[in-house]
């Protein structure tokens, strides 16, 4: 999920920043969260959802280590690094950009000037950034969203630049921002007193042109099991025609996909044959996330749709397709908790892989506690196989980092193909605080300023296990 800050928020016309990240051995470590993942981290701010680099800064901070390698499914990773794979991803502390969540990555369409192998955008949701009055660490407020780019140089080299917007050193704001004349922001702000924001989910590309799904997020009174203070009330679908520039340069085009009240696509998006799929997770005020599927015609992509929502299909629980976003009979195709996930055709396989972590604060079952899962499919629309273990996630673990911390939740799971080899997958995670209490409120804020090991993407790469016979 995604977290939201009930502080006093800016949102004047910004101007695009970044830095470069040095080239570093060092592992990955992001942070993330996203809507209804997790509890909230205090009654002021809440941690959920998808790093970006002000550029307005220098960064004195060293680099955490994160990436590892799993050997066993269900072992902890060693602490070392792995240095001997070409195109180590990973996302350290620098100039200016101190951790964010969600960590969606796309693969962007390679550009002819590029001297990069590969390309992709990361999409991170709530960001932890420098600010003039405290420089050198993390700051609140964070902002809502920042969007990264990756490189893999021919040698192998990872770098990676980010990006939010800054109107100047005072004034730092997210990348995505909902247009303030919009009927729908306008509303949110009359409602609550505050301006509504976005959080990114997936994204796909369709003819060198990037999609970005973005949940529409507003303040709400504190509600569900974990009296989460924000509502996502629909979700809005940005188009950048071109990717290749700059993103101080991208033209931004954001089209409304859905204002439905409980149902929202962007969970993972796939593009097969003439249609895009998008995963929606339900939220229906019971703690609980399960996944549907919709799909839009890609010749409704086109710029001349402002609205998508009336060119949706539902896949249905009679397993045909209804034109419309029909929630009361869209079909669970994943019955798990899980906002946040990965979906991606795998060939070595010739099926459908899906990766996801159940929020580890609501596991009822002790077995299934802070485990990273992988279902896989021959269709979309399934049937999905029965939930298998990938990762146990050492943080949750009696030998993880905090053992004293039971307040500790990993959420935000996901794969990332583009740098995965056969049998293996590269996974990202993020674990985070939530305080227990109003009286644990303010020392959770401290302990995320102070610790770089949470809110922070993990990245690490597992064995994929056999196909089970059982699943075809």
């Amino acid at each position: 999920m995604h977290s939201i800050a009930i502080l006093p928020f800016l949102i004047p016309k910004y101007l695009a920043k970044s830095r470069v990240a040095p080239r570093s051995d060092y592992g990955l470590v992001m942070l993330r969260s996203r809507p209804l993942e997790h509890p909230p981290v205090m009654a002021a701010i809440l941690l959920v959802i998808t790093g970006i680099l002000t550029g307005c800064f220098a960064h004195s901070t060293r680099p955490t280590d994160s990436t590892t390698t799993q050997k066993d499914p269900l072992s902890s990773p060693p602490s070392s690094p792995l240095r001997s794979r070409a195109c180590q991803v990973h996302f350290p502390d620098q100039n200016g950009w101190y951790g964010g969540d969600a960590a969606y990555s796309v693969p962007l369409p390679q550009s002819s000037a590029s001297k990069s192998r590969s390309r992709s955008v990361w999409l991170f949701g709530d960001t932890f950034i420098e600010r003039a009055d405290q420089p050198g660490r993390r700051a609140y407020p964070y902002v809502h969203n920042s969007i990264g780019i990756s490189r893999c140089a021919a040698n192998g080299d990872w770098s990676l630049e980010t990006f939010w917007k800054s109107q100047d050193e005072a004034t730092e704001g997210a990348f995505f921002q909902p247009n303030p004349e919009s009927s729908w922001a306008t509303e949110a702000r009359e409602k609550t007193g505050r301006p509504p924001y976005y959080w990114p989910m997936d994204g796909f590309v369709v003819n060198g042109t990037l999609f970005v799904g973005l949940l529409r997020v507003t303040h709400s009174e504190p509600r569900g099991p974990f009296s989460l203070p924000f509502r996502i009330i629909g979700t809005d679908l940005a188009r950048i025609e071109n990717p290749n520039d700059s993103p101080q340069n991208w033209r931004v085009r954001i089209s409304m996909l859905s204002e439905d009240p409980v149902f929202f696509p962007g969970t993972a998006f796939a593009v097969l044959g003439e249609h895009v799929y998008a995963f929606a997770f339900f939220d229906r005020d019971d703690g609980h996330a399960p996944r549907g599927l919709i799909r839009l015609p890609l010749e409704a992509l086109s710029d001349s749709e402002n609205v998508l929502s009336e060119r949706i299909e539902t896949f249905e629980v009679n397993g045909s397709w209804k034109q419309g976003l029909r929630t009361q009979s869209a079909a669970i195709v994943i019955p798990s908790d899980a906002t946040e996930m990965s979906v991606h055709w795998n060939s070595g396989r010739n099926r459908w892989i899906a990766v996801e972590a159940s929020p580890s604060h609501t596991e009822s079952d002790p077995s299934e506690h802070g485990l990273i899962r992988f279902r896989e499919s021959d269709k979309l629309e399934g049937p999905w196989s029965t939930a298998r273990p990938l990762l146990q996630i050492p943080e949750l673990q009696p030998s993880g980092l905090d053992t004293t911390a039971t307040n500790t939740f990993c959420y935000a799971a996901k794969a990332h193909s583009q740098y995965s080899k056969t049998g293996e997958l590269i996974i990202t995670y993020v674990c985070n605080l939530y305080a227990r209490s109003s009286e644990e409120e303010y020392m959770v804020l401290e302990e995320l300023t102070h610790r770089s090991d949470l809110y922070r993407p993990r990245v690490v790469r597992v064995p994929l296990p056999p196909v089970d016979s059982r699943s075809r």
